[in-house]
This record gives C-alpha cells, sequence and structure tokens, in this order.
C-alpha cells in the first residue's frame, strides 16, 4: 500500500495552508505597527486589529508556523 496521500488531497492542504498564510499576511500587513490607525480603505478594514493581546498572538502564531516551514 502506498503511504503517499491523493494529489487531490495534497492539494488541498497547500490550498488552505496558503489562504492562511495569505489572512495572517494581510492581519499583519494592516495592523503593525500597533497602536496604528485604522485603514481607510473599506476592504482592509476587516483584517485590522486594534488589541495588542490579539495582534501579539497573531505574531506568534505566524512565527512559529515560519519556524515549523523551515527546512
Amino acid at each position: 500500500m502506498d503511504p503517499k496521500l491523493p494529489i487531490a488531497v495534497r492539494v488541498l492542504g497547500i490550498c488552505l495552508f496558503a489562504l492562511l498564510a495569505l489572512y495572517r499576511f494581510l492581519i499583519l500587513m494592516v495592523s503593525l505597527p500597533p497602536h496604528g490607525q485604522a485603514p481607510e480603505q473599506r476592504w482592509l478594514q476587516p483584517f485590522f486589529i486594534a488589541e495588542t493581546r490579539e495582534l501579539t498572538t497573531h505574531m506568534a502564531e505566524a512565527a512559529a508556523a515560519n519556524t515549523a516551514t523551515w527546512p
């Protein structure tokens, strides 16, 4: 029996990981530096996080994901 996952499952996993990474990138791009103003563009406002604790959590999770995927 082949231990590899089917190609469709692998592609789905890669796409989900890429969407999560893009979401986290947008949050950090819009919300950093902390205590800044919300963006004026309406489509960026849902990605803005004003709360420092929540923003710190996103930064830590992004760093952990980057460390986990580093070869």
